[in-house]
């Protein structure tokens, strides 16, 4: 069991000690979480690799806010977690990408897609562009929320460009 807390909510993850297990997540919030017995013994291990992992991993509502993010995505971003905390996810896209991801979003929710091509504008005003994976997490826990994975893709289409202009 790993917790991350954000103003209102408990973000909690379980995973379960096989290989076909996929980690699962739930939100409570503040003051109303449920009581919980024998949690695993590695949570910290969870913890550890949430923070280590290359790529920005996030959890939104659906008010498409930002409820906890790891370290990668405060990097990605330019400005620490503790700042990303309550800010929209479009605070960090120009307005037409915006516009596009609200849309995408919700075919990729409904599996009309496999993954959103996508950019974030840094706080110092980079552009990264990223692949963008989200899942919608479950309602168990009163709160509805999406985990959202983001890849930074500069390096694959700087590589792209340079094989363009070689032909």
């Amino acid at each position: 069991l790993t917790r991350a807390f954000s103003e209102n909510y408990v973000i909690e993850a379980y995973t379960k000690h096989s290989a076909e297990s996929r980690p699962s997540w739930r939100i409570c919030e503040m003051n109303k979480e449920p009581e919980q017995k024998g949690a695993p013994a590695y949570s910290s291990w969870f913890e550890e690799m949430y923070d280590l992992t290359p790529d920005a991993v996030l959890i939104l509502g659906l008010d498409g806010k930002i409820l906890h993010a790891n370290l990668p995505t405060g990097r990605m971003f330019g400005v620490s977690r503790e700042n990303l905390t309550g800010r929209r996810l479009t605070d960090f896209m120009t307005p037409d990408c915006a516009k596009a991801w609200a849309r995408d979003l919700e075919l990729h929710l409904a599996g009309k897609w496999k993954r959103i091509s996508s950019a974030i504008s840094t706080a110092d005003g980079r552009r990264v562009p990223v692949y963008a994976n989200a899942y919608a997490l479950s309602r168990r826990a009163g709160a509805s929320a999406i985990a959202l994975h983001l890849e930074d893709i500069s390096v694959h289409k700087r590589m792209e460009q340079a094989l363009v202009a070689s032909r």
